[in-house]
């Protein structure tokens, strides 16, 4: 694994410095380049914003340039809007789209065909895990949401709340399987 992308998309302050306090902890542990971006919104494509590792903040130009290994999304704008259903569709879409710009590439170009499979393998055929981060578990809608995602998308992941230490163990979860399969 040449590098780590996690995006997070979450409004609320005190979440997202938390989310963002227990990423830095697990990137330190990694052997890799660990890339975080975070937005404060849900629309699509995204805005996002690069996170250094001094906690600065920088907007990042291309954002769908490296599409997630791994998404944190909590599931409602300011507790009350459910928005994470339509971010994690339209991401799923965009892989697809992705993928299959990949795979005609390789089809095309049959004298590097070795060089764009490696890169067909870095792009995760298989797509991002998406970890839902929310404590609005009462809501119908985001209740069979997550049912239903549970059931058809072996890379989705749900935690009850909104603790940091189980944020941090989901994501290294993510991280393991995603070098099983690298």
């Amino acid at each position: 694994m040449k590098k780590l992308i996690i995006w997070m998309i979450d409004d609320e302050p005190i979440y997202h410095k938390q989310a963002r306090e227990g990423l830095a902890n697990v990137a330190k542990q990694l052997p890799v380049t660990c890339v975080i971006k975070s937005s404060c919104d849900w629309q699509w494509p995204p805005e996002l914003n690069i996170i250094g590792q001094d906690g600065t903040e920088k907007k990042d130009e291309q954002p769908l340039a490296q599409l997630p290994d791994i998404l944190i999304l909590d599931l409602f704008e300011s507790a009350m809007t459910f928005r994470g259903k339509i971010f994690y569709e339209e991401l799923r879409k965009h892989e697809t789209k992705e993928n299959r710009r990949l795979h005609q590439e390789r089809e095309k170009n049959h004298s590097g065909t070795f060089v764009i499979e490696a890169e067909a393998r870095e792009a995760q055929p298989s797509g991002a895990f998406v970890i839902i981060w929310s404590n609005y578990w009462s809501h119908s809608d985001s209740i069979n949401f997550v049912k239903q995602a549970r059931m058809q998308d072996n890379r989705f992941v749900a935690i009850e709340t909104k603790a940091p230490s189980l944020l941090e163990e989901a994501v290294k979860g993510c991280i393991s399987r995603i070098e099983e399969e690298r």
